[in-house]
């Protein structure tokens, strides 16, 4: 089973005209019967309508995304006369309304918004461009390396960012914490011409021991071994997702809307990638679909499988043994 994208839709109708009810029960009627809309079944869907203020809200799930579900609105906007699924009546309901919405799974990470004005037969559709980053660029996003030493600060939606101690050698050891957990990361900023890279990492909550460690005491237990040295990168945290969209997702900055047409050179490059998951792309949905087609592909320089009983993983080799594992997403 592909990861579940969780969407939203807030369908507000015309208020100049009458009130075409059935229209109504049409659309809702429909998606309810929609796979795009049902990934995870029926009761992922949920639909209600504000009579008096003329809003339809709906609540409803898609596979890896919800690019589908926008097609879907998409085609039944537009003029194109084939493979309509709505009658005239609600179409025309639709295309009168105003729409803001959006989508997010944790696991791709993936997010997006969408929104669409009276009259207009085409969703906008813009999606998050920093979901995806290292822990490193999240944490300068966030101007975190300028903290105070050994002062906690919120961010976004209740994450807890403390840096708890910086050295004059440029090192800086984290501790973030949220509604899924955290972790406690030192990093080494001392090459300039370098992205800081991580030293040790592990999740907090594992008693007094570890989280009250200081730098120099992790230094020194990597040296004697009494530390383990990373296996794994602070992104393989089981929550990083879902802090990361706690930290940034509602950050307006970060919403680019999705781009025109490309040009004949980039569409023949588009078409190559498109047909072997083994080119590189940094283009989400084609990543999705070759996940759908092929069970791989490589996004952003990384190598990700469809597992055998679903999820996403990458191939990693193990710094303590020398040996190849799966590592799931």
């Amino acid at each position: 089973m592909a990861n579940i994208a969780t969407g939203y839709l807030s369908i507000s109708l015309d208020k100049d005209s009458e009130l075409n009810k059935s229209a109504v029960d049409e659309i809702i009627n429909n998606l309810e019967d929609n796979n795009h809309f049902t990934y995870c079944g029926p009761d992922g869907f949920n639909a209600i309508f504000n009579k008096e203020d003329r809003i339809l809200d709906l609540d409803f799930c898609g596979r890896w995304s919800c690019d589908s579900c926008w097609e879907w609105i998409e085609n039944e906007l537009s003029d194109a006369k084939d493979n309509k699924e709505l009658n005239p009546e609600a179409r025309t309901l639709l295309i009168n309304s105003e729409i803001i919405g959006g989508s997010f799974e944790f696991g791709a990470p993936y997010m997006d918004r969408v929104t669409k004005k009276k009259g207009v037969k085409k969703l906008d559709i813009y999606y998050h461009s920093k979901l995806d980053s290292k822990w490193w660029e999240v944490l300068e996003i966030i101007n975190a390396f300028n903290l105070n030493e050994g002062v906690s600060q919120n961010f976004g939606n209740g994450v807890e960012v403390t840096l708890c101690e910086k050295s004059e050698s440029e090192q800086y050891l984290f501790k973030i914490e949220g509604g899924v957990g955290g972790f406690i990361v030192l990093y080494d900023k001392s090459d300039k011409e370098d992205h800081p890279q991580p030293l040790f990492f592990c999740e907090s909550g594992f008693g007094g021991e570890l989280e009250e460690l200081s730098i120099k005491a992790i230094i020194e237990g990597l040296e004697s071994g009494d530390l383990e040295e990373l296996d794994d990168f602070p992104e393989s945290f089981h929550g990083t997702g879902e802090l990361i969209y706690d930290l940034i997702g509602d950050s307006d900055d970060f919403f680019e809307l999705e781009e025109e047409e490309l040009s004949e050179e980039e569409l023949k490059l588009s078409e190559q990638r498109e047909s072997d998951p083994k080119l590189n792309t940094t283009d989400w949905r084609q990543h999705k679909r070759r996940l759908d087609k092929f069970g791989e592909s490589k996004y952003q320089d990384a190598h990700i499988f469809v597992g055998p009983k679903g999820g996403t993983y990458e191939m990693r080799i193990s710094k303590k043994t020398g040996k190849t594992y799966r590592h799931y997403f």
